[in-house]
């Protein structure tokens, strides 16, 4: 596949999937009682649901393409980035150890986009704070963890040693509003017991 046809087929279906959801969504029907928030929520959360579905598929494909060579040519400016050092102009020139740690990464990202997908799915519905929305937030911060320890691991196959700790501290400020969250919810559930 041409390097020059991937923004294009990503904005054409960018836009057919925001065809698809206008042409769905109940945005213009709602009767006066209904929530108009909610249904924003709802509409946003489909929205974002179809282009992290464009998204994953765009990244298998990238995938396929270094591991079996599919992009073998490439526009001249185009890099294939698997971290800051790591930075390769032909999918043949990329050591195995790296492809390996990218693959890793890769696959991380495209699990997490498939629980960013179903996160987005419970809202969709109308669940904001359920124990499983919570689950889902938790792993995400988790995601953000392994992912910098992923990247820094790539780093230093780069010869690198620079570490940051932003990330791992984003992720553990996540993983402590998913706490937050699920005690705020677990004294919902108590409140409406004693009731």
């Amino acid at each position: 596949m041409n390097g020059t046809l991937i923004l294009p087929l990503f904005l054409a279906l960018v836009a057919f999937a925001v065809f698809r959801l206008l042409s769905r969504s109940k945005l213009g029907k709602t009767s006066k009682t209904s929530d108009a928030r909610l249904n924003r929520i709802k509409f946003v959360s489909g929205l974002f649901q179809w282009m992290i579905a464009i998204y994953v598929g765009m990244v298998i494909l990238l995938m396929f393409g270094c591991w079996f060579g599919w992009v073998a040519v490439l526009p001249g400016t185009t890099r294939i980035w698997f971290s800051e050092h790591q930075t390769f102009t032909a999918p043949f020139n990329i050591p195995t150890p790296v492809l390996t740690l990218a693959s890793i990464r890769f696959g991380l990202m495209v699990f997490c986009a498939g629980v960013m997908f179903r996160l987005l799915g419970l809202y969709r519905q109308g669940k904001y704070f359920t124990a499983r929305n919570i689950s889902y937030l938790r792993f995400l911060g988790y995601y953000v963890v392994v992912d910098w320890f992923v990247t820094n691991q790539l780093e230093t196959l780069a010869q690198q040693t620079t570490i940051f700790l932003t990330q791992p501290i984003i992720g553990l400020a996540i993983i402590f509003i998913a706490w937050i969250m699920d005690e705020g919810r677990k004294i919902q559930e108590e409140q409406a017991l004693t009731v």
